[in-house]
């Protein structure tokens, strides 16, 4: 008898985008983190360096392994010491994910069906990639936001 069912949140629970949508918001979401930079003063790299590094930056690890936003970020506009500016780090994965998240449209039998599977005793867990290895903390807040983590 089954008793877990394990559901991924992008495109199963949630909808975010197609993979054929990302290069654009791929785009978006690098402009976002530009235009943040330069309201901060922290720009310190030209504009067709940082598209050139985004181009050698948009690929997955040939062995499958997890290649996280924060190191991409962090080669992309040069961001050099690491320990002072964590809270850059977080900040400027926050603005790569706007576009991602302003997009997000819980499916209308979500809610339902993941009520439905509780009331009859499965356990319920989400398991799921995160887009270009961005933190799963980011990701957490669908489920809070539009409240269908208590099922979990």
């Amino acid at each position: 008898m089954k008793k877990a069912i394990l559901f991924d949140l992008g495109n199963t629970l949630a909808y975010y985008f197609e993979k054929s949508e990302f290069p654009e918001i791929l785009k978006k979401s690098v402009t976002e983190v530009q235009s943040h930079l330069r309201q901060r003063a922290l720009l310190s790299v030209s504009e067709e360096v940082m598209w050139g590094r985004v181009k050698e930056e948009n690929h997955e690890s040939s062995d499958y392994q997890v290649r996280p936003l924060e190191g991409r970020l962090t080669r992309i506009f040069k961001i050099r010491d690491k320990t002072q500016s964590s809270e850059l780090i977080g900040s400027m994965c926050r603005w790569f994910m706007k576009p991602i998240f302003v997009r997000v449209r819980i499916y209308q039998d979500t809610i339902a069906a993941l009520k439905e599977l509780k009331s009859r005793g499965y356990k319920l867990a989400i398991v799921s990639n995160t887009t270009w290895g961005s933190p799963a903390s980011l990701w957490r807040e669908t489920p809070r936001k539009h409240r269908f983590e208590r099922v979990f």
